[in-house]
């Protein structure tokens, strides 16, 4: 009687029947040991219809080139202390108690995922403050990427420390670049970058201008969150990126304006989107540096920089435009605070400066008008 002639790699298990179950063996790394070890994918029965097709499946699954099992972390590098970080990033908690917004999670794997890419088969033990000093001049362009780059570096490297895999973090003392205060936009500033910028980039500027939120929200924005109400249209942001509130915006006639032309031209070239803001295939954004990288470049296109020749305004200055418009209208702390979604303290923090103003100006009659001979005749006395 033939022997059946089972396909390369492929093991079997007795079952207690008599029968046998078939297992596709491949040989792994193990994330944290780095040591290698067996790994079984079931099959179904080789006499199976089926058994063709899965195997395949299987075999392409496990023997498609993989960067994970090519460049598998070896003992004591940044890549394996990445491996045991993700599991307690997972139940990482914010200084309010509660899990991490989903935006603060996405944005901890994707500089997680940079700095595997640069510096996995680094040793952690061989990390120092110069190495650290190094990675941040080279991030100096973008600024704000190299502050949270350095950032989520410092808490991988605090986490080791806590699992005494180093005795101190390298991080440490290592100053951020320095980025100023995010300003609100003077009008003329709006005024010109409006005038330069492509349309998609356009409709987010005039978002952020129109409902204060965040870019990070703001690229998430879609026409069903748009609800009537009283024959008006608000946009409702379910759950703010960072958060976790919700925002309940009047849409100003500019903001329908702008949605209406970026839809038209959705429209002419036939792209469909699920999103307000997408690419130029019609997909959404994942996340903000395209536009933020555009506006950045139109910044300084204009001149619009500082003595470093890094940009002065920001997509985070936009909120401060919104809240200081609403106050200026003359809607109260708690009004704007349930249109923008942000605590009161954030808007009276956002809206300091235009308060001040305000202030000022109440005061300015009684200043313009008042007599400053006495303050000098008083000089005049001393000098006797």
């Amino acid at each position: 009687m033939p022997t059946l002639q089972l396909p390369k790699k492929v093991t079997t298990r007795a079952n207690k029947d008599g029968t046998v179950r078939l297992y596709h063996r491949l040989i792994v790394r193990d994330p944290v040991t780095g040591k290698r070890k067996p790994e079984y994918r079931r099959l179904p029965d080789i006499f199976s219809p089926d058994f063709a097709t899965k195997h395949a499946i299987v075999v392409a699954a496990v023997e498609a080139p993989s960067p994970v099992l090519r460049h598998a972390p070896g003992n004591g590098t940044i890549a394996a202390l990445i491996r045991e970080f993700r599991p307690v990033l997972a139940k990482k908690r914010g200084k309010n108690g509660k899990p991490l917004a989903p935006a603060t999670v996405r944005a901890w794997n994707q500089y997680l995922k940079q700095i595997e890419a640069d510096h996995g088969n680094k040793l952690v033990a061989d990390m120092r403050k110069s190495h650290v000093n190094t990675i941040r001049n080279e991030l100096a362009d973008t600024p704000g990427k190299a502050n949270n780059y350095i950032t989520k570096l410092s808490g991988l490297l605090e986490f080791a420390v806590d699992m005494e895999w180093i005795d101190s973090n390298p991080c440490r003392g290592v100053e951020k670049i320095e980025l100023g205060e995010h300003d609100p936009w003077p009008a003329e500033v709006v005024e010109q970058v409006l005038g330069d910028a492509d349309d998609v980039l356009r409709f987010g500027i005039v978002t952020a201008l129109c409902s204060g939120q965040r870019i990070s929200d703001i690229i998430l924005m879609r026409e069903d969150w748009i609800k009537s109400r009283d024959g008006r249209p608000w946009m409702v942001v379910q759950k703010s990126q960072k958060t976790d509130t919700t925002a309940r915006i009047p849409m100003h006639a500019r903001w329908l304006a702008e949605m209406a032309s970026l839809k038209a031209k959705r429209e002419q070239e036939k792209v469909e989107a699920i999103t307000l803001i997408y690419d130029h295939q019609g997909r959404a954004l994942r996340h903000t540096d395209p536009l933020q990288s555009r506006l950045r470049k139109l910044m300084q296109k204009q001149g619009h920089v500082d003595e470093k020749g890094l940009p002065l305004y920001s997509f985070h200055g936009l909120s401060k435009n919104a809240i200081c418009y609403l106050l200026e209208e003359g809607l109260t702390e708690e009004q704007v605070s349930a249109i923008v979604g942000k605590t009161v303290e954030t808007v009276r923090y956002y809206g300091k400066e235009q308060k001040k103003w305000m202030l000022a100006d109440g005061a300015a009659a009684t200043v313009f008008g008042g007599s400053i001979e006495r303050l000098m005749v008083g000089e005049q006395n001393k000098a006797k």
